[in-house]
């Protein structure tokens, strides 16, 4: 119901360089969006390497010899 009303909205009430106007702001946010997703899948590849590093790392042990 909202979809058909802003499609009637943009066709037929609004100037044709107010609709311009708003495909190029919507087409820039959507360029904007596909940066961050990307940049979040590559931040989330990061912290699943820095994870996986982690648990590979040899594990330390300290003896400490006491005087008996």
């Amino acid at each position: 119901m909202m979809k058909q009303w802003l499609q009637h909205l943009l066709a037929r009430q609004l100037p044709e360089w107010v609709r311009l106007r708003l495909e190029r702001a919507t087409q820039h946010l959507a360029a904007r969006v596909l940066k961050r997703q990307q940049e979040i899948e590559r931040l989330n590849a990061y912290i699943d390497g820095m994870e996986q590093g982690m648990r590979m790392r040899p594990k330390i042990y300290l003896q400490a010899g006491g005087k008996e």
